[in-house]
């Protein structure tokens, strides 16, 4: 049987708490990609600046790493899979103002992305938590594919899906698309019981609760985040103006995480992850600097697909290394930890673009110098 039909096979095997992960995280992972990599071009379309749009993305990416102690809270107090229900409403009504941001004051654009931020850290905080506390030692880098993975096969579709909606129906209906999607995806959490654990917080166990690797990993990884769902998205639709053309990038890119990605599992038992880091990291680099000299759509897409494949490796060793890492210690607390080390790697080449004039090429050349960086870490 073929590895990744084995991998598929699986996963009706798993614990049913696994399983719950896995169907809201492959429903939710959908519906976000109808519209996720949409919303900086849908801002540049309402006719915000580029530097308003990166100003938006740091407040709400610096409200997710500020907001996560406070999701721990929340987690601690009513359980993690009811922090994740907490967090569905929230997503609603940023999605609801997104439609409504056209005629307020700009500004409100700023409030929007502080909400969004808030209700990341409750959706992501105590969703970590829950596969981490459920993930088996023996087949944790199957599981940890399954968790990247599953969520990107589900999803190729998506951004063509959400890029022919606004072609023909506007930002409005994608939205609401969205939003039935994020309503149902809550559901199969509640299958089992909720799991609460103390958290206390404190600013010094945040920067000390991930050892030197992560720090560096989840940092590396924050500066991906800018690349793939901010910039390239818009470069494409700057330089070749066609929400199409961004669609199809961001669905061969998702093709190219989901093909590789089940085979991952099984190739990480044979070949050291510090080995398989390496070639994901050498590889990643290099696509990010072919990024400068993309001059056709076609460049553009066969980057992103060959992008998916390499970000597909780092992406596992990394968080098989922080499911490690985790388990041993307080999962929840860990979970808050690897925001706060994201939202630095996120918040960093923001801050920067804002100074800088050649953003695209700026961004580019900071993937690949700090994919070339991941050469440091050692994976468990």
């Amino acid at each position: 049987m073929p590895h990744h039909f084995h991998n598929i096979h699986r996963i009706f095997k798993i614990r049913s708490e696994l399983q719950e992960v896995y169907l809201n995280l492959v429903i939710q992972a959908f519906s976000i990609a109808l519209i996720g990599i949409f919303i900086p071009i849908y801002l540049l379309e309402l006719g915000f600046t580029l530097d308003m749009v990166i100003i938006f993305m740091i407040l709400f990416l610096l409200s997710i790493a500020a907001f996560s102690p406070f999701a721990a809270r929340i987690s601690s107090r009513f359980g993690l899979k009811h922090t994740i229900l907490f967090s569905a409403p929230l997503l609603i009504c940023v999605f609801m103002l997104f439609v409504v941001i056209p005629v307020l004051n700009p500004v409100f654009l700023l409030i929007v992305a502080v909400f969004y931020g808030i209700r990341q850290s409750m959706y992501w905080v105590p969703l970590h938590s829950e596969f981490v506390r459920n993930t088996d030692k023996v087949h944790e880098s199957e599981e940890v594919g399954n968790l990247i993975g599953l969520p990107k096969v589900a999803a190729i579709l998506a951004p063509i899906i959400g890029a022919a909606v606004l072609q023909y129906f506007g930002f409005p209906i994608l939205f609401i698309l969205a939003i039935f999607l994020l309503i149902l995806s809550v559901g199969p959490l509640f299958v089992t019981g909720d799991y609460k654990r103390r958290f206390r917080f404190d600013l010094k166990s945040i920067e000390f609760s991930l050892n030197k690797n992560l720090y560096l990993a989840h940092s590396i990884e924050g500066v991906f985040y800018i690349l793939e769902l901010v910039m390239w998205p818009v470069f494409i639709y700057l330089t070749f103006g066609s929400l199409l053309s961004v669609g199809i990038a961001a669905t061969l890119s998702g093709l190219g995480i989901a093909i590789f990605i089940f085979f991952i599992g099984r190739i990480s038992k044979n070949i050291s992850h510090r080995k398989l880091l390496g070639l994901g990291a050498i590889g990643y680099s290099i696509t990010c600097f072919s990024r400068l000299f993309v001059t056709t759509v076609l460049g553009a897409f066969l980057i992103s697909f060959i992008g998916g494949m390499f970000a597909a490796i780092i992406s596992v060793m990394i968080y098989t290394t922080f499911c490690e890492f985790a388990r041993n210690g307080n999962e929840v607390n860990s979970a808050v930890s690897r925001e706060f080390w994201l939202g630095v790697g996120r918040g960093f080449p923001l801050i920067l673009l804002l100074l800088i004039v050649a953003k695209f090429n700026f961004i580019f050349i900071l993937a690949g110098v700090c994919s070339l960086l991941l050469l440091l870490v050692r994976p468990k």
